[in-house]
């Protein structure tokens, strides 16, 4: 007897004639019932290829949806750093004109005469110096400021009336200032009507 046919090293299996029983025989199956089997073990088959598909659709959907969001971070990250530097340009642009205008207020300021240097707010920004600046300095060009009520070509100042010195002294005011503020204005509300 030979010993690889038979590892197990019983008789009956490899010799069924030395009176030990047969091995039994395969049953047979019914048709129908093999059908069934296969059948289901197809759809089982099915519904593994289709799960085994979703799982890689949903992979792959969620690997693009990162890309996706990796892209706009991306291209907000790009937006981003061109805003900085346009911003940048725009900080050092107003920078220098803000030094420019500053520079442009002193000059301004030095060629005024020296009484009218002594008129020039302090604390204005460099704009509404350059505003102020604007609107005051005809005024004050003439060598020395001018009051209110005189002719901005060095003229004398208009004829106040007695009653306007009167009432502005009554009140405690400049009569140059309430001929030009109050008395005027009068005047010309009653030519209106």
């Amino acid at each position: 007897m030979d010993p690889a046919a038979n590892p197990t090293g019983n008789p009956s299996l490899t010799n069924p004639g030395n009176g030990a029983p047969a091995a039994p025989k395969p049953e047979t199956v019914p048709l129908a019932a093999l059908e069934a089997e296969r059948q289901k073990r197809q759809a089982a088959e099915t519904r593994i290829a289709e799960i085994e598909a979703a799982t890689k659709k949903a992979a792959d959907d969620k690997a693009a949806e990162e890309g996706r969001w990796k892209d706009l971070h991306s291209a907000a990250t790009i937006e981003l750093e061109a805003a900085k530097g346009r911003l940048q340009q725009l900080e050092d642009a107003e920078t220098a004109r803000a030094a420019t205008v500053a520079a442009r207020n002193v000059t301004r300021v030095a060629a005024l005469p020296e009484d009218g240097r002594a008129l020039v707010p302090v604390g204005l920004s460099g704009d509404a110096l350059a505003s102020w600046l604007d609107t005051a300095e005809p005024r004050l060009a003439g060598g020395t400021a001018r009051p209110a009520g005189t002719k901005a070509r060095g003229g004398a100042a208009p004829e106040i009336p007695a009653d306007c010195i009167a009432e502005a002294k009554r009140y405690g005011k400049d009569p140059a200032w309430w001929f030009e503020h109050v008395h005027s204005k009068r005047k010309q509300d009653l030519t209106r009507l």
